[in-house]
């Protein structure tokens, strides 16, 4: 009874069951829908390597299509052994893939830029060549197998070879499962908080994706193992299920998976590649084994050793006969029996250099970027964008010294504060590129590398205690918290500002040593900052976290009462930064006894209240005047700078102004909420001032600094006056320049603050001074506290439901960004 199937009906037909034809148009489709996706995604994110999963698709695309033409031609030998041969090797491509982004994704978000001693440029090289050779025994094994008229020992050898190719495959693809799970353990172990808070970013989406498609791949090789085990025998490959089941489907949903999580969009930017040969070895990268290694990181022994087979190191220690530690900038030999080190000859190690040159030697000349301190031009770029547009605003009007000097001088000597510098540097450079905002979406690959090379710059000598220096670890801190408060990673900036404090409480003055001392660390004989300015930076941060997160820490201004003098307010002020100063530690004082008086009970609040006005508004009346008569003292000479300082330091003195003589006024003040309106005055002062300080700054790009400036009074201005043009004129203040003042960035201020206005005035009809909002719709306790670890604020405030009601009632509101 001849067959109801024309494939198997024709004469010389090379099919042993009906195909069906209309299942090889749909996966043709489907092919072809993510191959041109896959070439799309390749173009937009500009990523080179990803000609490989192309060919991939295209292979499976062009393969149903030789089917199609081999159904529609049963008899045809070259479309059947065409479309036998491609979809048998096209899912090698995807493999060789799956190793390209491995490599990469070691390269970006690796310190060490190495699984197992394997540097991220070689180990896709490895893996793809083992996966070639693979292919080549499938291409061999499975051309061998198929044609016409072919003696049936023939077939079988083909097969063999063709599953011996299959089995080589497997066995590369185990071993890359073994390097897939160090790279994600490292990735945990590294430097959490770096990775998890940035999630768009993020590698692991990608691993898992490669994880996936693993098994996908892996689940396609067992099938075909199974279809020829049994030799010509096997009942497999005459069921046409298994093979759209088991091996198209499983390879279809890979490509799909890649095109969702695209390695162009986790790892973006030119950045991000792997740089060619010739860079690596600008950069250093020379050894088999070598990774971005810093020139002043203490070489291992093996690394001592290659480099004295190569060239000696000339130094003075030799001249004792005393075995040389290397250590940068001078070795501990010398310099721990009191011998005075020259260091090393310059015209012998090119990547040390002299403490002479100034941070504006490094920016004119270009070279030294590359052959002295910088390892590439991308780290001499950041570095110059740091020191002409990073420091000034860092700086802000202080007279110091540590931003445009203490800190670029650092640089020269220790390699962790020079990469967190060209970290900060690249990512204020994208700050100002994308107006002062840093979605997630945006990824910096060469800043977070040179972020994570400065992490472990810092800790690695550590495991040798003593090691590393106070200063350092303390200006790391600052720097790292930078870093992060620009990202908005408000967790991790909150933690290097508390850690840098831990650190500082820990240092005590020896007074017969005249000398800081540590447990763990070492103490500079000249120190790069002094320890009272490191101590007045790491205050400010510490009362910036107090407003943010509604949290005190008492220690450091307790460590200051115990190393510094006491010293009266002087009746007038040598310099601006005495006063700032001044003010800061007064009033971190005052604002401390405040809270601890608010948590009394009501019959002990009013005492204590009344105690503690009697010396907070003496003091600041007293910082007043003699603030005042430095600025009548200095007259005509004040520069610019000092002058938008003065006018900072206004802003201050109002706020804190207000906060003294409020409840003095009206012990009501928690539920009257019109007693604000008596202050009108100063808040009209104050978006004036603020008017003034932004009018100042001759650039319209977004504005950084570590100190609060106009945020914060703004907001006060916002969510304590009523009147309508007034809060609305500051928060328009908030939204013309993005400034992001520590961890208070002016957009997310406005939109706290919309949020204020937008709840008081609700159902209000026409409001157009203070006295149309009444108390009753007024909201109280007014305190938006941002989440550490997320994107987050959460809005606390009472207010009353109606006017009906007599206690105000708590709510809480989350806004998201």
């Amino acid at each position: 009874m001849p067959s109801t199937c024309p494939d198997l009906d024709a004469p010389n037909t090379l099919w042993n069951f009906c195909p069906n034809v209309d299942a090889a148009y749909l996966f043709a489709i489907l092919f072809a829908s993510t191959t041109i996706a896959h070439f799309t995604q390749a173009i937009v994110h500009k990523k080179v390597y990803s000609w490989v999963i192309v060919v991939s698709g295209l292979a499976q695309t062009i393969a149903y299509i030789f089917r199609i033409i081999s159904i529609n031609n049963p008899s045809s030998l070259g479309p059947y052994a065409a479309w036998f041969v491609l979809i048998l090797i096209a899912p090698v491509f995807t493999n060789a893939y799956v190793y390209m982004i491995m490599g990469r994704m070691v390269w970006n978000y690796i310190t060490e830029a190495k699984i197992y001693k394997v540097t991220a440029w070689r180990m896709g090289t490895y893996f793809v060549i083992l996966d070639i050779v693979a292919l080549l025994i499938q291409v061999y094994g499975a051309a061998s197998a198929s044609g016409n008229n072919i003696p049936t020992d023939q077939i079988l050898q083909g097969l063999h070879i063709y599953m011996g190719g299959v089995g080589f495959q497997q066995a590369f693809i185990v071993l890359f499962f073994v390097f897939a799970i160090k790279f994600h353990r490292t990735l945990l172990s590294q430097n959490p908080l770096s990775i998890s808070s940035k999630p768009a970013n993020s590698p692991f989406p990608l691993l898992y994706t490669i994880y996936v498609v693993l098994v996908l791949i892996t689940t396609r090789i067992i099938f075909r193992l199974a279809e020829y085990a049994q030799g010509l025998n096997s009942s497999v490959p005459n069921h046409e299920a298994f093979q759209y089941c088991l091996d198209s489907l499983p390879m279809f949903i890979a490509l799909v998976l890649l095109n969702v999580v695209h390695p162009g969009r986790v790892m973006s930017g030119k950045e991000t590649d792997i740089p060619g040969r010739k860079q690596r070895k600008a950069q250093g990268l020379r050894g088999k084994m070598e990774t971005r290694r810093d020139p002043d990181i203490p070489l291992t022994r093996t690394q001592r050793s290659a480099i004295r087979s190569k060239k000696p190191i000339k130094h003075n220690a030799t001249l004792r006969h005393v075995k040389c530690d290397e250590e940068r900038p001078s070795c501990l030999k010398c310099s721990s029996t009191g011998r005075k080190c020259d260091g090393y000859d310059p015209s012998t190690n090119p990547n040390v250099t002299t403490g002479s040159s100034s941070p504006t030697d490094l920016i004119r000349s270009p070279s030294t970027g590359v052959t002295g301190l910088f390892a590439s031009d991308n780290e001499h770029r950041s570095f110059c964008f740091f020191v002409q547009n990073t420091a000034p605003q860092l700086t802000g009007f202080d007279a110091d010294g540590f931003w445009d000097g203490m800190v670029l001088q650092a640089t020269h000597h220790e390699p962790a504060i020079r990469h967190a510098i060209i970290a900060l540097g690249s990512l204020h450079e994208r700050f100002v590129g994308n107006q002062g905002l840093i979605s997630r979406s945006d990824h910096d690959g060469f800043a977070l590398r040179q972020y994570n090379t400065a992490i472990k710059c810092l800790v690695k000598p550590f495991s040798r205690p003593g090691r590393q220096a106070m200063d350092v670890c303390l200006i790391s801190s600052i720097l790292f918290a930078c870093f992060e408060t620009m990202q908005g990673n408000y967790g991790p900036a909150i933690a290097h500002m508390q850690s840098g404090g831990k650190i500082l409480c820990e240092i005590e003055y020896d007074e017969q040593s005249k000398q800081h001392q540590h447990e763990v660390l070492r103490a500079a004989k000249v120190p790069y900052v002094p320890m009272d300015t490191l101590e007045d930076i790491l205050m400010r941060l510490d009362f910036q976290v107090t407003q943010m997160i509604g949290k005190h820490n008492y220690s450091i201004y307790e460590r200051s009462m115990r190393t510094r003098p006491r010293q009266n307010i002087p009746s007038i002020f040598s310099s601006l930064s005495e006063a700032r100063e001044s003010f800061i530690f007064n009033w971190h004082n005052a604002s401390y006894a405040l809270k601890v008086i608010t948590r009394l009970e009501a019959e002990e609040f009013h005492a204590a209240f009344a105690a503690w006005q009697k010396s907070a508004i003496p003091m600041l009346d007293q910082w007043t005047q003699g603030f005042e008569n430095f600025i009548e003292a200095r007259g005509d000479t004040l520069t610019d700078s000092e002058k938008r300082g003065i006018a900072v330091l206004r802003l201050q003195k109002n706020a804190a102004f207000i906060s003294v003589h409020l409840t003095r006024m009206h012990p009501r003040s928690y539920d009257d909420q019109t007693v604000w309106d008596g202050f009108f005055p100063i808040f009209e002062e104050t978006v004036q001032i603020a008017g003034e300080i932004i009018d100042s700054i001759s650039s319209d790009q977004p504005w950084f600094c570590l100190d609060m400036q106009i945020n914060g009074p703004l907001y006060q201005v916002v969510s304590r006056c009523r009147d309508p043009p007034l809060r609305r004129k500051a928060i328009q203040l908030l939204k013309n320049t993005p400034r992001l003042e520590g961890i208070w960035h002016s957009f997310l201020v406005a939109k706290v603050a919309e949020r204020v206005v937008q709840i008081e005035e609700d159902g209000l009809g026409d409001v157009t001074c203070a006295s149309d909002i009444p108390d009753w719709a007024r909201i109280s306790d007014v305190q938006p506290i941002f989440h550490p670890n997320w994107r987050r604020a959460t809005l606390y405030y009472s207010r009353w439901g109606s006017m009906n009601d007599v206690v105000r009632k708590s709510v809480k509101e989350v806004m998201e960004w």
